[in-house]
Order: C-alpha cells, then sequence, then structure tokens
C-alpha cells in the first residue's frame, strides 16, 4: 500500500523536471507515488512527463488547461 504521494504541478517547467524527478529517486523511503499536474504547459514540459511516466509506473499524469497553481493541485488531490 502506498503511504505517500508526491503532488507535483507543472507549468512550463522542462529545465526542473528532471532534477526534481532525480530528487524524488534520492528518497530513502520507497513506498511512493508521483502526480504529476501538467498545467496546460507550452515548453515540452507534458512531453517529458509522458516519457517519465511510460518508464516509472508510480507515475500519475494529470493534464488540465491552464488555470493555475490552486486549480492543478485540486485536480491532484481529486
Amino acid at each position: 500500500m502506498i503511504k505517500i504521494s508526491y503532488l507535483i504541478p507543472v507549468y512550463n517547467s522542462i529545465k526542473y523536471l528532471e532534477d526534481c524527478y532525480k530528487s524524488l529517486l534520492a528518497q530513502t523511503y520507497r513506498d511512493f507515488s508521483i502526480i504529476f499536474i501538467d498545467d496546460g504547459s507550452t515548453d515540452g514540459s507534458l512531453s517529458f512527463l509522458e516519457q517519465l511516466r511510460d518508464f516509472d509506473s508510480r507515475i500519475t499524469l494529470i493534464k488540465t488547461p491552464h488555470k493555475g497553481i490552486v486549480n492543478a493541485l485540486n485536480k491532484g488531490i481529486e
């Protein structure tokens, strides 16, 4: 049973996503899921996240139109 889920809102953050993912992998606790919420990115973030999702089964990807961080986090919590 997964005990920790990381909710990560993303909007045009391609230059930070690889470091973000590596940081999550460096955690000592391994029983976690990662929920990326793409908030309508236009810089290639979504494509990168789709590749990560295909590589790592712990990743869930939610796509939303750009409505801001609060909306993205609420979608992730749903």
